[in-house]
C-alpha cells in the first residue's frame, strides 16, 4: 500500500486531470449524445445538436490531442478511450465520428512537431552556450 500511495502522490495532478477529461468525455459521448435523440422537437433537436457538433464536440478533440500530444508515452490512452467512446456514441450515425478524429490526431500530430522542435531549438542552444 506503501508503493501505491507515494505513486498517486507523484503523479496526483496527473491522474486527477485524466479521470477528469475521460469522465467528460463518457458524459458528453456517452450520455449527453443519445439523449439528444429523444427531442421530438426538430428546432429544439437542431439548436442543440449545431452547437455541438460543430463547436463542443471539435474543442474537446481538439483539447484532448493537445493534452495527449503533450505527453503521448504516458496519455496515449486518452486518445484512445475517446475514440473508442465516439465510435460507441455514433452507432447510429457511423460516419459523423471520423471528422472529430481527424481533428484530435490532427491536433496530436502538431503539438508532438512543436514539442520536438522546441526540445531541438533548446538543446542547440545548450550546446552553442557551452
Amino acid at each position: 500500500m506503501n508503493k501505491f500511495t507515494a505513486f498517486f502522490k507523484r503523479h496526483r495532478r496527473g491522474i486527477i486531470t485524466t479521470t477528469a477529461v475521460l469522465a467528460f468525455d463518457v458524459v458528453m459521448l456517452l450520455v449527453v449524445h443519445p439523449l439528444i435523440a429523444n427531442i421530438e422537437d426538430f428546432n429544439t433537436r437542431f439548436f442543440i445538436v449545431v452547437p455541438l457538433a460543430f463547436v463542443i464536440y471539435p474543442a474537446i478533440f481538439l483539447a484532448a490531442g493537445i493534452y495527449t500530444g503533450r505527453d503521448l508515452k504516458w496519455r496515449w490512452h486518452i486518445a484512445v478511450l475517446q475514440v473508442l467512446f465516439c465510435i460507441i456514441g455514433e452507432i447510429k450515425f457511423p460516419y459523423g465520428w471520423l471528422m472529430f478524429i481527424a481533428i484530435e490526431l490532427l491536433s496530436l500530430i502538431i503539438t508532438l512537431i512543436i514539442i520536438k522542435c522546441c526540445k531541438n531549438k533548446a538543446d542547440k542552444q545548450e550546446n552553442h552556450n557551452v
